[in-house]
Order: structure tokens, then sequence, then C-alpha cells
């Protein structure tokens, strides 16, 4: 059975999820209404799908299009598997990416992206905050010719840590402007809240921890894929194109090429759903 859809046009389970964190926030900045029309908008182009079932496991990637490009969007076309990209609308110049273009990057196929600020810097002051949010995710839109749903968490060192967000956590989403922001501007905002290891319920939640395997084994990787075949769960792997065969590391194409590879062979075994990234933000393990 379908979600059931309020008067707003938001499924009722999506509306619930949307209210366990930033309520307190999007009221007080008036907001709220604008968070709704994302979640309507995201909803359209990604609608409730059923995993049959099966859990689930989707590939992000932050930054790094270089080694994206040459390495891992070739893997990731060979398997047949989407992946997210979470980028900087400021930083196609920097090294790690300075070989991409928006215009190239726009043309990759399987490639969903999220939107990482306009610069992967702290921020202090309403002014500086609304830019590096909604300018990042507006500036990426323009320079991709699409619509990015997506605002996944940058890590960054500053003290201020957007005045209060920090890393993303419930407290930083309910009770700080940038947490109010981002889910204003953004139906999906993951990063760091709950378990890795996410249900697949059909409610779309605040927050979604991913689980970064660059600097695991090969065994531990598995550990975790088997962990979200077993669970009926969604697992995001993160990593970082540009730390690709960084000194001691586990990082490299030999690694990535194992990691994709066995995801595809547990699809094509039945034991994991073929899901992109958004989709995974809104799926469920029941028939619909």
């Amino acid at each position: 059975m379908r979600d059931k859809v309020n008067e707003s046009g938001v499924p009722d389970p999506v509306r619930r999820a949307a209210a366990d964190v930033g309520s307190e926030v999007l009221e007080s900045e008036g907001l709220a209404g604008e968070r709704e029309a994302r979640i309507r908008r995201y909803v359209d182009d990604y609608p409730l799908v059923s995993t049959g079932g099966k859990g689930a496991v989707v590939f992000r990637y932050d930054h790094g299009l270089n080694n994206f490009r040459d390495v891992l969007l070739p893997l990731h076309g060979q398997y047949g598997l989407p992946s997210y990209v979470a980028m900087n609308s400021r930083n196609w110049e920097f090294a790690q990416s300075d070989l991409v273009t928006p215009a190239e990057a726009s043309t990759w196929e399987g490639v969903e992206w999220g939107n990482h600020t306009t610069d992967h810097q702290d921020k202090t002051g309403r002014d500086a905050i609304w830019e590096s949010v909604v300018d990042g995710r507006t500036e990426l839109e323009g320079q991709l010719g699409r619509t990015v749903h997506g605002f996944t968490v940058p890590g960054v060192s500053g003290l201020q840590r957007f005045d209060g967000f920090g890393s993303g956590s419930a407290h930083g989403y309910s009770r700080t402007f940038a947490g109010a922001v981002i889910l204003a501007h953004h139906a999906i905002a993951s990063g760091s809240i709950g378990d890795e290891l996410r249900p697949l319920d059909g409610a779309i939640r605040v927050g979604g921890k991913h689980w970064a395997w660059e600097a695991k084994p090969w065994p531990e990787i598995k550990e975790k894929i088997d962990a979200a075949v077993e669970s009926r769960c969604a697992l995001t792997l993160m990593c970082h194109p540009s730390r690709m065969e960084a000194s001691r590391s586990f990082w490299n194409e030999d690694l990535a090429r194992k990691v994709i590879a066995y995801v595809r062979a547990q699809i094509d075994a039945g034991s994991l759903a073929d899901i992109s990234y958004y989709q995974s933000h809104h799926a469920t393990v029941d028939a619909i």
C-alpha cells in the first residue's frame, strides 16, 4: 500500500520523519513550508520504491572528480551501479577536480549529485551561512542543469562550525539557523545521525549516517555489506576519490573494483536491491 498523502501533497510518513528533527527552528524561522515544497519535489522525482524485502548498498563520493572520472565512473559503468557525488560549487578548479568541467560532469550517466556547500569552509553569520548552503545548491544546479535534492554535510575544522551546527547532529538541525536553512532547501540532508544501517520503511529521515570505507581492509568492508544484506537495511558507502593510492591507505583501484563487483554480485544473486542513493532515502522493504 502506498503512503497516505495529506492536503500538502507530502506522504504522512515523510511528514513525521521530517518533523523528528528541525521542527523547532523551522517554525521559528518560518521555513517549514519551504521544506515541504522541497520534499514534494523530491518525492515527485523519486516516488516510494520497494526493495522487495532486501537491503541496499549505495555509493557516495566526496568531490575528487579527477579520480572519480578516471577510475570510479568506469567501474560503476562496467558493473551497472549508480553513484552519488557531493560537490562544492566553487571548487571545480581545485587540484583534485581541475581536469573536469561542469559541462563534462553533467553528461555522466548514472550519477546523482549533492550540495556540499560552496567551498567546504566553515562559516559564521547568517548571510555567510545562507550563501554557503543555498547558493551552493543553486549554483550547482545551474552548473549541472539538474535539480539537486541532497545536502551532504562537509567535514570542516573551523571553531564556529556554522554557528553551532557542528557536524550535523540532531541538535544542529533542530536548534541552529544553519540546520533550518539546510532542511528548508534540501529534501535529503545526510551524513552523521543514527546508525550506518538505515531502516527501509519509506520514511525520509534527516541526517542519515554514512560509513567511510577508504581506510578499511576488504574483510571489514565485506562484513559491513553483508550486514546490510542480513539486516535488510540501507548502507551508504562513502569515500574521497582524491585519497586513492595515498600512503598508509587501503584505498586503491583494486579495492574499489572488489567492493563494487561484490555489491553487483549480491544484487545479481537477489540479496540486495538495485537502487540509487536518492532512491534509498525513500524506499521500503514492504510491497507497495
